[in-house]
């Protein structure tokens, strides 16, 4: 039997809620879900949407959902709750579907909160992400 992967989308507003269950045998379908996933949330959150599903790309997302711990939904969920992710910082830089699934550590720093905006800064950057932008 095959592990057990779970893409789940976010829960949040302006994304749509589905959780799929799909077995790490099958996947085609797991890197078809999550190409499908990342450019219906990109479009909602104004990132920029792969137009291409590279043999480099499929590598990088079987490898980060091999990879103990990683969960989609919470990624997106996170970058939604991030300005800076979405661009809204000095260089104008956003996240990208790239950046998340190439690196082993890019995604775990966004689901610890590295890049959530800060409550008690009305809603701005954190102070880590203020020194950044210095």
């Amino acid at each position: 039997r095959g592990t057990k992967v779970y893409i789940k989308n976010c829960h949040t507003k302006n994304i749509y809620t589905k959780k799929s269950e799909l077995e790490i045998n099958n996947i085609k379908d797991v890197i078809i879900s999550a190409f499908e996933i990342w450019n219906e949330f990109a479009v909602k959150n104004g990132l920029t949407v792969i137009k291409q599903l590279t043999d480099k790309r499929k590598i990088s997302i079987k490898q980060r959902i091999q990879q103990k711990g990683f969960d989609f939904g919470e990624v997106l969920e996170a970058i939604q709750e991030s300005s800076f992710l979405r661009g809204e910082n000095k260089d104008q830089w956003k996240v990208s579907f790239d950046w998340i699934f190439e690196s082993r550590n890019n995604w775990v720093k966004i689901i610890e909160g590295n890049y959530k905006d800060d409550p008690k800064n009305g809603g701005n950057l954190t102070a880590r992400q203020a020194f950044d932008d210095l």
